[in-house]
């Protein structure tokens, strides 16, 4: 198959190699098919299909990983941030500083 086919290249094979190439393909492109072909095509269904599973996925900043990763390094930081208040006598001695 070749890397990068057009979306009118892709009506052209055979339904495994359209099948893999929608996995490859931009949502523009899987878009463009489903625009050009009608209905009661084939490719139609697997190309709608491939659309609706892209489209059922979450944004990534809705999963609960992006905040908890988020929430640890703003913590991390507040609590360096505090560490460096309440020692800041102690770093000024280690400097040289009286």
């Amino acid at each position: 198959m070749k890397e990068n086919m057009t979306s009118d290249e892709a009506l052209n094979v055979d339904k495994q190699q359209f099948r893999a190439w929608l996995k490859s393909a931009s949502d523009f492109q899987v878009e463009e098919v489903v625009g050009k072909i009608s209905a009661s095509h084939n490719f139609w269904s697997y190309a709608t299909e491939e659309l609706r599973c892209r489209q059922a996925k979450p944004h990534w900043s809705v999963a609960p990983t992006f905040w908890l990763i988020l929430m640890s390094v703003v913590l991390s930081a507040a609590a360096l941030l505090v560490a460096i208040v309440l020692g800041w006598n102690k770093i000024q001695s280690w400097i040289g500083n009286p």
